[in-house]
């Protein structure tokens, strides 16, 4: 994946603005990934695990 550092995303930086504006997001990411297919020896990722680590930090 390619990061790009040198340009400031603008989107981003309305949100950064208003935190009290409502940001619309599509129900996948809801969905805990399961990469169990792709790889060997790599499990799916535990929905308790994907809960805490991405979608309790969108609460606060």
């Amino acid at each position: 994946m390619k990061v790009d550092v040198k340009n400031v995303n603008p989107a981003f930086v309305e949100m950064i603005k208003d935190p009290s504006q409502k940001i619309f997001l599509d129900t996948n990411i809801f969905i805990s990934p399961d990469r169990s297919g792709l790889q060997n020896n790599v499990g799916a990722f535990k929905f308790e695990d994907y809960k805490k680590v991405f979608l309790d930090p969108l609460r606060s």
